[in-house]
Protein backbone atom coordinates (compact mmCIF):
# COMPACT_ATOMS: atom_id res chain seq x y z
CA UNK A 1 0.00 0.00 0.00
CA UNK A 2 1.38 3.60 -1.02
CA UNK A 3 1.62 5.58 1.72
CA UNK A 4 0.16 8.59 2.17
CA UNK A 5 1.50 12.58 2.39
CA UNK A 6 0.28 15.80 3.87
CA UNK A 7 1.03 19.56 2.31
CA UNK A 8 0.21 21.81 5.03
CA UNK A 9 0.37 25.44 3.90
CA UNK A 10 2.52 27.57 7.04
CA UNK A 11 2.66 31.02 5.60
CA UNK A 12 1.62 33.05 2.48
CA UNK A 13 4.16 35.98 1.27
CA UNK A 14 3.16 38.51 -1.05
CA UNK A 15 5.94 39.23 -3.22
CA UNK A 16 3.94 42.34 -5.72
CA UNK A 17 5.49 40.58 -8.66
CA UNK A 18 4.50 36.97 -10.55
CA UNK A 19 7.38 34.87 -9.09
CA UNK A 20 8.85 32.87 -12.02
CA UNK A 21 11.88 30.93 -10.38
CA UNK A 22 12.69 29.63 -6.93
CA UNK A 23 15.50 28.18 -5.76
CA UNK A 24 17.59 26.78 -2.81
CA UNK A 25 21.43 27.96 -2.78
CA UNK A 26 24.16 27.23 -0.86
CA UNK A 27 26.57 30.33 -1.28
CA UNK A 28 29.86 28.45 -0.24
CA UNK A 29 27.96 27.95 3.14
CA UNK A 30 26.08 24.94 4.53
CA UNK A 31 23.41 27.67 5.74
CA UNK A 32 20.62 27.45 2.89
CA UNK A 33 19.57 30.78 0.91
CA UNK A 34 16.25 30.07 -0.85
CA UNK A 35 16.31 32.79 -4.27
CA UNK A 36 13.01 33.73 -5.61
CA UNK A 37 13.05 35.14 -9.44
CA UNK A 38 10.35 38.28 -9.52
CA UNK A 39 9.26 39.06 -13.35
CA UNK A 40 7.79 42.31 -13.53
CA UNK A 41 10.47 43.80 -10.72
CA UNK A 42 13.18 42.74 -12.39
CA UNK A 43 14.62 40.91 -9.19
CA UNK A 44 15.75 38.12 -6.78
CA UNK A 45 14.30 38.04 -3.37
CA UNK A 46 17.56 36.57 -1.22
CA UNK A 47 15.95 34.62 2.09
CA UNK A 48 17.61 33.37 4.59
CA UNK A 49 16.06 29.13 4.85
CA UNK A 50 13.36 29.40 8.16
CA UNK A 51 13.05 32.74 7.76
CA UNK A 52 9.73 35.12 6.27
CA UNK A 53 11.44 38.20 5.31
CA UNK A 54 14.16 38.49 2.54
CA UNK A 55 17.31 39.42 3.60
CA UNK A 56 18.27 41.54 0.38
CA UNK A 57 16.29 42.28 -2.83
CA UNK A 58 19.04 42.48 -6.19
CA UNK A 59 17.57 44.15 -9.52
CA UNK A 60 18.83 42.55 -12.43
CA UNK A 61 17.69 42.68 -16.03
CA UNK A 62 14.77 42.44 -17.91
CA UNK A 63 12.43 39.50 -18.29
CA UNK A 64 14.73 37.38 -15.66
CA UNK A 65 13.49 33.04 -16.20
CA UNK A 66 15.45 31.39 -13.81
CA UNK A 67 18.65 30.97 -11.25
CA UNK A 68 21.31 28.11 -10.24
CA UNK A 69 24.43 28.51 -8.50
CA UNK A 70 26.03 26.42 -5.61
CA UNK A 71 28.77 26.05 -3.42
CA UNK A 72 30.41 29.67 -4.39
CA UNK A 73 29.76 33.51 -3.77
CA UNK A 74 27.97 34.06 -6.71
CA UNK A 75 24.57 32.97 -8.23
CA UNK A 76 23.53 33.21 -11.54
CA UNK A 77 20.01 34.72 -13.36
CA UNK A 78 19.43 34.08 -16.83
CA UNK A 79 17.51 37.11 -18.61
CA UNK A 80 15.69 36.64 -22.08
CA UNK A 81 14.80 39.88 -22.86
CA UNK A 82 18.16 41.22 -22.41
CA UNK A 83 19.67 38.23 -23.85
CA UNK A 84 22.25 38.36 -20.63
CA UNK A 85 22.93 36.12 -17.78
CA UNK A 86 23.26 38.63 -14.25
CA UNK A 87 26.15 37.27 -12.03
CA UNK A 88 25.32 37.59 -8.45
CA UNK A 89 26.29 37.77 -4.91
CA UNK A 90 24.47 37.44 -2.08
CA UNK A 91 24.64 41.93 -2.07
CA UNK A 92 24.27 42.90 -5.49
CA UNK A 93 25.26 42.48 -8.98
CA UNK A 94 28.42 41.22 -9.71
CA UNK A 95 28.78 41.50 -13.85
CA UNK A 96 26.57 40.81 -16.75
CA UNK A 97 27.80 38.88 -19.39
CA UNK A 98 25.93 39.25 -22.98
CA UNK A 99 24.83 35.69 -24.71
CA UNK A 100 24.39 35.26 -28.31
CA UNK A 101 21.32 34.06 -28.05
CA UNK A 102 17.37 34.51 -26.17
CA UNK A 103 18.07 32.12 -23.07
CA UNK A 104 15.45 30.07 -21.88
CA UNK A 105 17.18 28.21 -19.30
CA UNK A 106 20.48 27.55 -16.85
CA UNK A 107 22.36 24.96 -14.85
CA UNK A 108 25.49 24.56 -12.73
CA UNK A 109 27.68 22.18 -13.92
CA UNK A 110 28.24 20.72 -9.86
CA UNK A 111 31.49 20.34 -10.04
CA UNK A 112 33.95 20.72 -6.97
CA UNK A 113 36.81 21.10 -9.18
CA UNK A 114 37.44 25.06 -9.26
CA UNK A 115 39.29 24.22 -13.13
CA UNK A 116 36.26 22.66 -14.55
CA UNK A 117 32.92 24.42 -12.92
CA UNK A 118 30.42 25.88 -15.78
CA UNK A 119 27.20 27.25 -15.96
CA UNK A 120 25.39 25.96 -18.59
CA UNK A 121 23.09 27.93 -20.70
CA UNK A 122 20.16 26.64 -23.38
CA UNK A 123 19.29 29.68 -26.11
CA UNK A 124 17.26 29.93 -28.82
CA UNK A 125 19.09 31.94 -31.44
CA UNK A 126 17.57 35.59 -32.88
CA UNK A 127 14.70 34.99 -35.29
CA UNK A 128 15.48 31.30 -35.61
CA UNK A 129 13.54 27.85 -33.60
CA UNK A 130 17.64 26.87 -33.83
CA UNK A 131 19.06 26.17 -30.26
CA UNK A 132 22.41 26.53 -28.57
CA UNK A 133 24.33 25.43 -25.33
CA UNK A 134 26.19 28.70 -24.05
CA UNK A 135 29.15 27.00 -21.66
CA UNK A 136 30.38 29.70 -19.15
CA UNK A 137 33.62 29.40 -17.41
CA UNK A 138 32.64 30.13 -13.66
CA UNK A 139 36.32 31.52 -12.78
CA UNK A 140 36.36 33.81 -15.52
CA UNK A 141 33.11 34.58 -16.45
CA UNK A 142 33.47 34.19 -19.75
CA UNK A 143 31.78 32.34 -22.53
CA UNK A 144 34.66 28.78 -23.44
CA UNK A 145 32.37 27.15 -26.07
CA UNK A 146 29.15 27.15 -28.26
CA UNK A 147 27.62 23.56 -28.88
CA UNK A 148 24.57 23.31 -31.62
CA UNK A 149 21.53 21.56 -29.72
CA UNK A 150 18.00 20.79 -31.04
CA UNK A 151 15.27 23.35 -32.14
CA UNK A 152 13.70 25.29 -29.20
CA UNK A 153 15.72 23.98 -26.42
CA UNK A 154 14.21 24.92 -23.34
CA UNK A 155 14.90 23.14 -19.17
CA UNK A 156 18.65 22.00 -18.89
CA UNK A 157 19.65 19.67 -15.85
CA UNK A 158 22.70 17.75 -14.38
CA UNK A 159 23.29 14.16 -13.88
CA UNK A 160 25.03 14.18 -11.10
CA UNK A 161 26.78 10.36 -11.01
CA UNK A 162 27.04 10.11 -14.43
CA UNK A 163 28.22 13.77 -15.03
CA UNK A 164 25.89 14.49 -18.46
CA UNK A 165 23.85 18.06 -19.16
CA UNK A 166 20.17 16.98 -20.14
CA UNK A 167 19.04 19.50 -22.88
CA UNK A 168 15.13 19.28 -23.09
CA UNK A 169 13.93 20.25 -27.31
CA UNK A 170 11.20 21.53 -27.42
CA UNK A 171 10.90 22.04 -30.91
CA UNK A 172 12.98 18.65 -31.73
CA UNK A 173 11.02 16.16 -29.36
CA UNK A 174 14.43 15.25 -27.93
CA UNK A 175 16.67 15.24 -25.44
CA UNK A 176 20.28 16.21 -25.80
CA UNK A 177 23.01 14.08 -23.52
CA UNK A 178 26.28 16.67 -23.19
CA UNK A 179 29.64 15.77 -21.77
CA UNK A 180 29.65 17.81 -18.52
CA UNK A 181 32.84 20.10 -19.93
CA UNK A 182 30.07 21.34 -22.97
CA UNK A 183 32.16 20.17 -25.50
CA UNK A 184 30.53 17.52 -27.17
CA UNK A 185 26.82 15.58 -27.63
CA UNK A 186 26.73 12.16 -26.39
CA UNK A 187 23.34 11.13 -27.73
CA UNK A 188 20.56 12.37 -28.67
CA UNK A 189 16.60 10.47 -27.84
CA UNK A 190 13.16 11.33 -28.94
CA UNK A 191 10.84 11.86 -27.00
CA UNK A 192 7.16 10.92 -26.47
CA UNK A 193 6.08 14.60 -27.33
CA UNK A 194 7.27 18.66 -26.78
CA UNK A 195 9.79 17.95 -23.38
CA UNK A 196 9.59 21.32 -21.13
CA UNK A 197 11.80 19.84 -18.56
CA UNK A 198 14.04 17.39 -17.41
CA UNK A 199 15.00 16.37 -13.97
CA UNK A 200 17.30 13.53 -12.48
CA UNK A 201 16.24 11.94 -9.48
CA UNK A 202 18.74 12.42 -6.40
CA UNK A 203 17.74 9.58 -4.43
CA UNK A 204 18.06 7.19 -7.09
CA UNK A 205 20.14 8.30 -10.20
CA UNK A 206 19.43 6.42 -12.72
CA UNK A 207 15.62 7.73 -12.55
CA UNK A 208 15.11 10.62 -14.82
CA UNK A 209 11.65 12.46 -15.47
CA UNK A 210 10.65 14.76 -18.52
CA UNK A 211 7.57 16.78 -18.20
CA UNK A 212 5.82 17.48 -21.40
CA UNK A 213 4.53 19.99 -22.42
CA UNK A 214 1.16 18.64 -24.35
CA UNK A 215 -0.93 17.03 -22.12
CA UNK A 216 0.32 17.36 -19.01
CA UNK A 217 2.45 13.99 -19.87
CA UNK A 218 5.22 12.76 -17.40
CA UNK A 219 7.89 10.48 -19.29
CA UNK A 220 10.33 8.39 -17.19
CA UNK A 221 14.10 7.21 -19.00
CA UNK A 222 15.63 4.44 -17.19
CA UNK A 223 19.14 5.62 -16.71
CA UNK A 224 20.79 2.50 -15.81
CA UNK A 225 22.27 2.06 -19.30
CA UNK A 226 23.82 4.42 -21.73
CA UNK A 227 21.85 5.97 -23.90
CA UNK A 228 18.78 6.14 -21.08
CA UNK A 229 15.44 4.50 -22.58
CA UNK A 230 12.31 5.26 -22.16
CA UNK A 231 10.56 2.95 -19.30
CA UNK A 232 7.08 4.92 -18.27
CA UNK A 233 4.19 7.35 -18.76
CA UNK A 234 1.75 9.17 -16.63
CA UNK A 235 -0.74 11.65 -17.13
CA UNK A 236 -1.61 13.93 -14.20
CA UNK A 237 -4.96 14.81 -13.55
CA UNK A 238 -6.78 16.73 -10.60
CA UNK A 239 -9.95 13.84 -8.99
CA UNK A 240 -12.81 16.10 -10.37
CA UNK A 241 -15.85 14.89 -12.15
CA UNK A 242 -15.11 14.72 -14.70
CA UNK A 243 -10.77 14.59 -13.96
CA UNK A 244 -9.32 17.31 -15.39
CA UNK A 245 -6.08 17.54 -16.91
CA UNK A 246 -3.35 19.18 -14.88
CA UNK A 247 -0.11 20.67 -16.64
CA UNK A 248 3.21 20.60 -14.87
CA UNK A 249 6.23 22.71 -15.73
CA UNK A 250 8.45 20.37 -14.28
CA UNK A 251 8.87 17.94 -11.74
CA UNK A 252 11.02 17.68 -8.86
CA UNK A 253 12.12 14.58 -7.10
CA UNK A 254 12.64 14.49 -3.34
CA UNK A 255 15.13 12.54 -1.25
CA UNK A 256 13.05 9.89 -0.27
CA UNK A 257 10.56 7.06 -1.52
CA UNK A 258 11.01 7.67 -4.99
CA UNK A 259 8.84 10.81 -5.13
CA UNK A 260 8.10 13.83 -7.04
CA UNK A 261 6.35 17.26 -6.86
CA UNK A 262 4.52 18.36 -9.90
CA UNK A 263 3.15 22.00 -9.36
CA UNK A 264 0.50 22.60 -12.07
CA UNK A 265 1.04 25.89 -14.50
CA UNK A 266 -2.75 26.44 -14.57
CA UNK A 267 -3.90 25.82 -11.36
CA UNK A 268 -2.98 26.10 -7.86
CA UNK A 269 -2.73 22.22 -7.02
CA UNK A 270 0.48 19.52 -6.82
CA UNK A 271 0.13 16.19 -8.28
CA UNK A 272 2.70 13.84 -6.02
CA UNK A 273 4.22 11.20 -8.68
CA UNK A 274 6.36 8.21 -7.65
CA UNK A 275 8.84 6.13 -9.88
CA UNK A 276 9.66 2.69 -9.08
CA UNK A 277 11.54 1.01 -11.73
CA UNK A 278 9.51 0.59 -14.87
CA UNK A 279 6.25 1.74 -12.64
CA UNK A 280 5.37 5.19 -13.05
CA UNK A 281 2.60 6.82 -11.34
CA UNK A 282 0.68 9.88 -9.72
CA UNK A 283 -0.04 8.51 -6.21
CA UNK A 284 -1.53 12.25 -4.67
CA UNK A 285 -3.30 16.20 -5.25
CA UNK A 286 -2.79 18.83 -3.18
CA UNK A 287 -4.80 21.72 -3.92
CA UNK A 288 -3.30 25.20 -1.91
CA UNK A 289 -6.65 27.38 -3.96
CA UNK A 290 -9.79 27.17 -5.03
CA UNK A 291 -10.14 23.96 -7.89
CA UNK A 292 -10.03 26.38 -10.95
CA UNK A 293 -8.18 26.41 -14.27
CA UNK A 294 -7.07 29.94 -15.83
CA UNK A 295 -3.60 30.88 -17.85
CA UNK A 296 -1.84 30.88 -14.34
CA UNK A 297 -1.24 28.51 -11.96
CA UNK A 298 2.25 27.77 -9.88
CA UNK A 299 5.55 27.65 -10.68
CA UNK A 300 8.77 25.98 -9.33
CA UNK A 301 9.17 24.54 -5.92
CA UNK A 302 12.34 24.23 -3.99
CA UNK A 303 12.65 22.18 -1.06
CA UNK A 304 14.69 23.24 2.47
CA UNK A 305 16.44 20.16 4.09
CA UNK A 306 16.31 16.66 3.26
CA UNK A 307 13.89 13.72 3.64
CA UNK A 308 10.78 13.93 5.21
CA UNK A 309 8.91 15.87 6.83
CA UNK A 310 10.49 18.94 4.76
CA UNK A 311 9.76 22.34 4.07
CA UNK A 312 8.40 23.82 0.47
CA UNK A 313 8.80 26.87 -1.16
CA UNK A 314 5.95 27.34 -3.72
CA UNK A 315 5.81 29.71 -6.37
CA UNK A 316 2.32 30.64 -6.37
CA UNK A 317 2.48 32.75 -10.22
CA UNK A 318 -1.10 33.05 -10.05
CA UNK A 319 -1.71 35.40 -6.70
CA UNK A 320 2.30 36.31 -7.10
CA UNK A 321 2.97 34.88 -3.62
CA UNK A 322 5.85 32.73 -2.17
CA UNK A 323 4.09 29.95 -0.38
CA UNK A 324 5.30 28.12 2.64
CA UNK A 325 4.33 24.98 3.53
CA UNK A 326 5.67 21.25 5.35
CA UNK A 327 5.34 18.55 3.44
CA UNK A 328 4.98 14.77 5.71
CA UNK A 329 4.44 11.51 5.32
CA UNK A 330 0.77 10.87 7.04
CA UNK A 331 0.00 7.12 8.71
CA UNK A 332 -2.07 5.05 6.22
CA UNK A 333 -5.99 4.37 7.52
CA UNK A 334 -5.10 0.66 7.67
CA UNK A 335 -2.54 1.90 10.19
CA UNK A 336 -4.56 3.83 12.25
CA UNK A 337 -7.23 0.84 12.55
CA UNK A 338 -4.32 -0.98 14.05
CA UNK A 339 -2.90 1.55 16.46
CA UNK A 340 -6.69 1.76 17.22
CA UNK A 341 -7.29 -1.56 17.86
CA UNK A 342 -4.07 -2.00 20.17
CA UNK A 343 -5.34 0.93 22.22
CA UNK A 344 -8.72 -0.86 23.05
CA UNK A 345 -6.99 -4.25 24.20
Amino acid sequence: MDPEYHIEVLQRLPLGATPVDVKTLSFSSPKQTIASVLSESHSVLLFEAGTAAPATTISVAEDPVEITGGGRDTAYIACRASATVDVISQTGLVKRIDLPGLPQSLAWNGSYNPTKQRIMVTCQKPDSEDGILVVIDEETLRIVNVLDVGKRPRGVSLDRQRKHMLVANYGSDSISIIDQSGKKTLATLPTAGRPWAINVSWFDPQDIIVSLRGGGILQRLDASQFPPVLSGLTALTAPSRPPISMAPYFCLPLDEDHLWIAPDRHSEAIALVRSNGRDLKQVGYHRLGPEDQSDEGLGPVAISGHGLPGKLFIANRKRKELVLAEMSRRKTTLMSRKALSRGRR
